[in-house]
């Protein structure tokens, strides 16, 4: 059987999503929360002040962060199960649209919030942008094989 066009870009970026899902779940959703609820309990005082409404929109983003880090696990899974089946880019096209809009409202809520440094920005811009436009151009490529 002989390899669609974007077979490689499916099955490399569907790895580096897996990977990059895992490692989201993990430190920005699960520790996201973990770390906004200890900080709830600690200042609980009855009424609301600055740090516990920044306090709600971190936990907000933390949520979905974890949102966003099921759905490219989910379609990093997709696009190597299916990086040989150009009958199904449609189906990988669709999931890759779905992360590069979550990521793309997540890096918009980082960086409202505040993340500095070049490095920090570059890193966050790479991981959550370049990627899914690499699952969508070979999930484009594959359609254009069928």
């Amino acid at each position: 059987m002989q390899q669609s066009k974007g077979s490689v870009f499916l099955k490399v970026s569907g790895i580096l999503m897996i990977i990059g899902g895992v490692y989201t779940i993990l430190f920005s959703g699960i520790l996201g929360i973990i770390g906004y609820s200890a900080g709830t309990v600690i200042a609980s005082s009855g009424e609301l002040t600055a740090g516990q409404a920044v306090g709600a929109l971190t936990l907000i983003a933390a949520i979905v962060s974890l949102i966003g880090g099921i759905l490219e696990l989910i379609t990093g899974i997709v696009g190597v199960k299916n990086n040989n089946k150009p009958e199904k880019a449609t189906t990988c096209l669709v999931w890759g649209v779905i992360v590069l809009v979550i990521n793309a409202a997540v890096l918009i809520m980082a960086l409202a919030g505040g993340i500095s440094g070049v490095v920090t920005i570059i890193a966050t811009i790479l991981g959550s942008l370049v990627l899914p436009v690499l699952y969508i151009i070979g999930a484009v490529k594959n359609k254009q094989s069928v």
